[in-house]
Order: C-alpha cells, then sequence, then structure tokens
C-alpha cells in the first residue's frame, strides 16, 4: 500500500544515504518500482510525503541498533525494521487518543471524554490503521492532529508562543498527510471574532506571521525532498 512509498524514504536515506529510490522500489515494493513517473530530473518518482519516515526514524535506528547486536542482516528489509516502523506508528496513534482524551477532559467529565475517545479509536477507521495498516500515514498524522487540537483547547493565551506552538503541528501534520493542513482553519475560523475589533489587526497579523513561519519551518523538509527528486 502507501506504506511502500513512505518506508523506501527512510531505507534510502539510512542505507544508500541519497534520495535514489530505483533500487529501494525494486527490493520493497511487489510491482519492483514506484507508481509515479519519473521526474523531470529523470529520477525515480515518489508522491508521497516523506514526514512518515521522519516520525519512524528513531524506532528505525533502535532497529539497526538490535540488528548490529544480534549479527542480523542490516539491509532494512527485514522484520526487525518493519516491525520497528510498525510499532512506532501504533505508538504515535495511541499518543494521539491520549491527547484526544486530555483535550475533552478539559470540556466534560472523564467518563464522556474516555467514551469519546473509544469511540473515535474504535468506531472509525483509526483502528485499520493502527493495528492492520501502520506502515500509512493516517496513524501518525492521527497524533499529529490530536496534538494540534490538544494545544488549540489548551490553556495557553492568544499570542506569538500559542502561534508558533500551533504552526509547529500544523506543519508536522502537513508534513505527514497535505490535506491536513486544512486543520489550520480551526485558528483561523476561532480569530473571526477578532477581526471586528481594529485594535486586534496587528496582534492578528504577528499571530499569523509567527504561525505561517514556524509551520514553514516544519514542513521544509518536504520541500527539500522534492527539490531533490523533482528539481522544484
Amino acid at each position: 500500500s502507501d506504506g511502500i512509498d513512505h518506508y523506501v524514504y527512510l531505507r534510502s536515506l539510512w542505507v544508500d544515504h541519497d534520495l535514489e529510490l530505483a533500487n529501494d522500489y525494486a527490493l520493497v515494493s511487489p510491482r519492483g518500482e514506484s507508481d509515479a513517473p519519473e521526474t523531470p530530473l529523470g529520477r525515480t518518482g515518489n508522491a508521497h510525503p516523506v514526514g512518515p519516515a521522519l516520525m519512524w526514524a528513531p524506532f528505525y535506528t533502535l532497529a539497526d541498533l538490535a540488528a548490529r547486536l544480534t549479527g542480523a542482516s542490516r539491509d532494512g528489509l527485514g522484520p526487525l525494521y518493519l516491525n520497528a516502523v510498525a510499532v512506532a506508528s501504533l505508538l504515535y496513534g495511541w499518543l494521539g487518543l491520549v491527547l484526544l482524551y486530555r483535550a475533552a477532559q478539559r470540556e466534560a467529565s472523564r467518563p464522556a471524554a474516555l467514551l469519546a475517545t473509544l469511540g473515535i479509536g474504535f468506531g472509525t477507521f483509526l483502528y485499520f490503521y493502527l493495528s492492520f495498516a501502520p506502515t500509512m500515514a493516517h496513524a501518525p498524522a492521527f497524533g499529529a492532529a490530536a496534538l494540534f487540537v490538544w494545544l488549540w483547547l489548551g490553556p495557553l493565551p492568544n499570542g506569538p508562543r500559542r502561534a508558533a506552538w500551533l504552526g509547529a503541528a500544523c506543519g508536522l501534520l502537513a508534513l505527514l498527510r497535505w490535506a491536513n493542513v486544512l486543520i489550520a482553519l480551526l485558528p483561523l475560523v476561532e480569530a473571526l471574532p477578532r477581526l471586528r475589533r481594529p485594535k486586534e489587526w496587528r496582534r492578528l497579523l504577528e499571530e499569523a506571521a509567527v504561525f505561517g513561519t514556524v509551520a514553514l519551518l516544519v514542513f521544509s523538509p518536504q520541500m527539500i525532498v522534492w527539490g531533490r527528486l523533482y528539481g522544484s
């Protein structure tokens, strides 16, 4: 599935120290090649984001250390590596549920917050992405979305500091799944009443600039990958 496209980034960067993905697809993909067309630079394309690979990297590092200690192959293809990234996604998704519970607990009772969290965990496709397809982007993206909501509903007052935290979470979410940048609509709608007060306009512009700058910085690894693969 899409997890192949995320995983080849990680293997290529770790094993080959480059973004020449053709040999990685030949080893990882059942098709032996990428679904994406060749890039304008003549390189193997990849239509999926690099964020999941970066989120999996600490766990992949531990798997590589375990392979070194046990004498297993360090080719990035064995069960140590594949299980490491699956466990990483499971953990990120679980942390997302914890953050969601904590956010809901601020607004409602513990039983209600727990019921809401379990409803999202088992009443949506999240359970599938946690347990059956953990190498897709959805589980870590859910964790990042829950982090954003937890920050958005948190006690931090309006200002550059809050804008920076929300921008970082939004940039991370876009790095994992580009369409999820739409979560920025939450603080945007929240800010609309402040537009009725001219004295707030300067503060809003400052917060928007901080939000956008930090989000772009966190998202920048994807822009670097696009530049290396596609030339722009």
